[in-house]
């Protein structure tokens, strides 16, 4: 008999210690209006009861500019920028069966809106494991964001 808790009992554990409430927003077709030229996305919610979300964690990216990798490597320029990522676990038992997480699925958590980046189902854990972006410049009331 193992003294560890096994992957199951450790997933709920977290999840009653440090689940929140959150939305899954999963882009349907969208609407174009053709006289003004903007797109209308629609979206398919799934409420999670208890989702882990990991702290925040701001990574200190630099980019090049496109003149670093021609030929003249002599002017060049690029810029420094820091990226918030976030952590999270779905329990695979919250959502349809069947179910997959894409990226660029969203999740609506605490008044923020998060892209997702990359999704990992493990079998193993009992979860889907997920890196989030915050995504900043979207309206972060999940029901002004319209539902097809």
């Amino acid at each position: 008999m193992s003294l560890l808790p096994s992957h199951s009992d450790l997933l709920y554990t977290l999840k009653f210690d440090f689940g929140q409430p959150a939305e899954l927003l999963k882009p349907v077709a969208g609407v174009t209006n053709y006289q003004t030229g903007a797109l209308t996305r629609g979206y398919d919610r799934w409420k999670i009861r208890r989702v882990i979300m990991l702290p925040e964690k701001s990574n200190r990216t630099f980019i090049r500019d496109l003149a670093y990798l021609s030929s003249s490597r002599k002017f060049t320029e690029g810029g420094l920028f820091e990226q918030d990522l976030r952590d999270a676990i779905i329990d695979i038992n919250d959502l349809p069966n069947g179910f997959i997480i894409e990226l660029d699925d969203l999740l609506y958590f605490g008044k923020e809106t998060y892209l997702i980046k990359t999704s990992q189902k493990s079998e193993k854990v009992g979860g889907w494991l997920l890196k989030l972006k915050h995504v900043s410049n979207m309206n972060n009331d999940p029901y002004s964001i319209e539902t097809l």
